[in-house]
């Protein structure tokens, strides 16, 4: 799947028109945020993104980068703690 073409990519995922910009961003840098702009503008259309697809670039992602992206997680994984610890010290304010 390394060297596939926009042909290829075509006729095995179909032609959605209006995700052809973020599949064409994806696939020449696969960050999570392109690789998940993909995903929401096939939802935009109607459609669901094709899973080889997804699996194709998320592969290519994990490639570079070995990683869970972090965008993807969230930055609310990073000050959950901080959260929690704040709501425990409130509550025990109240008392």
């Amino acid at each position: 799947m390394e060297d596939w073409d926009w042909g290829a990519i075509v006729a095995n995922f179909g032609y959605v028109p209006s995700a052809m910009d973020e599949v064409a961003a994806a696939v020449a840098r696969p960050s999570a945020q392109n690789i998940m702009a993909v995903e929401r503008a096939y939802r935009s259309a109607g459609h669901s993104a094709p899973a080889p697809l997804m699996d194709w670039l998320w592969s290519r992602y994990y490639s570079d980068w070995g990683s869970i992206p972090r965008d993807y997680t969230g930055s609310l994984s990073t000050y959950m703690p901080l959260i929690l610890i704040g709501g425990v010290v409130l509550l025990m304010m109240r008392r």
